[in-house]
């Protein structure tokens, strides 16, 4: 039977197990959240490529009116748009609208590779958070384990009855016992 005083040592490892079990519970639920985390970090990455890519055709379209509008001008100055400085000015608009474009694209693809960079920290840190909550439920367990050990010992040698029927030598080199296991 066991006695009121072996519950302690009972107690003791049941909060042990608890104490893992919170930890990596804990653990779980923040890798969880930054996965969904990630998620929306990785979305937004991709949907600034996206606008990015409109905002630069937008670019280019708007640098088209300027020379349509250039050509008209000229034409309308009775100015030949196809040579000279006419053509000349034509040709620096149309570089002018493709470098725009092309500014707009690389800095959407920066802002995106800082988002996507910033989910792999994420996912990064709740690796992190597992690994350090699993290393910490060890730890509750063995603390567990040990504090039970301690007190099943002292209650043991305080005379309780957690004696092993007041062996004092291990119950591994008592061969009556030996023989019953």
């Amino acid at each position: 039977m066991c006695g009121p005083a072996a519950i302690l040592p009972a107690l003791a490892v049941g909060s042990g197990v608890l104490g893992a079990v919170n930890s990596i519970g804990q653990a779980n639920a923040a890798a969880a959240t930054a996965k969904r985390q990630a998620g929306y970090l990785n979305t937004q990455a991709a949907q600034t490529i996206e606008q990015g890519g409109y905002q630069s055709d937008q670019a280019l379209t708007q640098g088209q009116h300027v020379i349509g509008a250039q050509r008209a001008a000229y034409g309308g100055g009775n100015i030949d748009v196809n040579s000279g400085s006419a053509l000349r000015v034509q040709e620096s608009a149309q570089t002018l609208s493709e470098e725009d474009a092309q500014n707009i694209r690389l800095n959407a693809a920066r802002q995106a590779w800082g988002y996507q960079t910033q989910a792999k920290e994420v996912v990064n840190q709740a690796k992190q958070q597992k690994k350090s909550a699993a290393m910490s439920a060890v730890g509750s367990l063995l603390t567990a384990g040990a504090g039970a050990y301690s007190l099943y010992g002292s209650l043991g040698s305080a005379g309780s009855g957690l004696s092993l029927q007041g062996q004092k030598t291990a119950l591994t080199k008592n061969a009556a016992f030996v023989r019953n296991m």
